[in-house]
């Protein structure tokens, strides 16, 4: 060995790295088209952290990392896998890996986004109904109670719509599983005694009952970009029991453009986003095996903006973009082929 030479290091930092640690945890959606993704995050992690695995580890890690993923996804559109690692117990050189499924349920969602921290708001979905609800309530007959017709507002949140539907003079029945929204609109009501009955059920629940014909008008509003398909079937039906002959039922989803071919990533990242989306085949099926047609097609963002006044448009700083597929496509992607879109059903005689 030449002693004026610095000696090589490489076998100095190879042993010194097995002694660096670390700890953390990885996570994200249960997409199981963002697998081959995810894998390569997590092994470029290892490789970062000195534990690169060999060819078997790699597998094994591979196959149980793929059926966590699969495991959260079937479960909840909001479950998330959690890789946690850490210096092994006893054996710091070595890595030690757990992987699990994290589960945040809508409720805690809205009680969090309501409760206060980044993005809070005690009016999430802005203050003032939707124009589109309205001017359906407003064809309505006017007549004495007991008969005049009554609303039901499905997932009524804290009651923008159902609040101004009372104000109106409508009777309004308000179904809303999260307790939080719940108890707001309920103190809302009581604080103007409006003729608001809050119902604390999901719609989409085995149990949930409501009166059959009891309805002139039903509503969803933003409620449907929670739902999958056989979801969406589901309500239809229930809803389509629940109008009165020739009853109404408005709502708004997320239209797909008729030549727009969605691959797994958009269709499991969906839900994710709440930017569920239809086709146009997969509504009109849902809507005629519930016995509804349909009679009016309006996208929200033209519709509400020429019906919403000047300084109460938009209704929140991030409805525009959502409306227009961006939350799933991304701000920059210019014309998306979803659209968030009022459509209005009557109940076949």
């Amino acid at each position: 060995m030449d002693p004026r030479r610095p000696p090589d290091h490489e076998g100095i930092i190879s042993r010194l790295a097995l002694r660096t640690t670390a700890a953390g945890t990885l996570s994200g959606p249960c997409v199981p088209a963002l697998f081959p993704h995810y894998l390569d995050k997590a092994l470029r992690l290892f490789e970062l952290l000195d534990r690169r695995l060999d060819a078997e580890q790699t597998r094994g890690f591979a196959q149980a990392f793929r059926q966590a993923i699969e495991q959260g996804f079937t479960t909840s559109p909001y479950a998330q896998f959690l890789l946690e690692y850490g210096p092994a117990p006893g054996n710091a050189t070595e890595l030690a890996c757990n992987l699990s499924i994290g589960l945040m349920p809508l409720e805690e969602q809205y009680r969090r986004w309501l409760g206060g921290g980044a993005g809070a708001s005690p009016h999430p979905f802005g203050q003032r109904p939707d124009a589109r609800v309205m001017d359906a309530a407003a064809r309505l007959p006017v007549t004495a109670t007991p008969t005049r017709p009554r609303i039901l507002d499905v997932g009524a949140g804290t009651g923008r719509n159902a609040l101004a539907l009372a104000r109106a003079g409508r009777d309004v029945d308000a179904i809303e599983p999260v307790l939080a929204l719940a108890d707001r609109l309920e103190m809302a009501a009581a604080n103007e005694e409006l003729p608001i009955e809050v119902i604390r059920e999901d719609i989409l629940g085995p149990d949930v009952r409501l009166a059959a014909g009891g309805y002139h008008l039903v509503v969803l509003s933003e409620v449907a970009t929670h739902f999958s398909l056989p979801q969406l079937s589901d309500v239809f039906r229930k809803l389509g029991r629940s109008l009165a002959p020739d009853g109404a039922l408005v709502m708004n989803a997320f239209v797909a453009r008729d030549d727009y071919r969605p691959d797994d990533v958009a269709t499991q990242a969906a839900p994710v986003l709440w930017s569920t989306f239809f086709s146009r085949a997969e509504l009109e099926n849902a809507a005629t095996t519930a016995g509804l047609t349909l009679v009016a097609e309006d996208p929200c963002v033209v519709y509400e903006q020429a019906r919403q006044p000047a300084g109460a448009w938009p209704p929140t700083d991030w409805y525009v973009l959502w409306a227009k597929g961006h939350n799933l496509f991304g701000a920059n992607a210019g014309e998306t082929p979803i659209e968030l879109t009022w459509l209005e059903y009557r109940k076949r005689a």
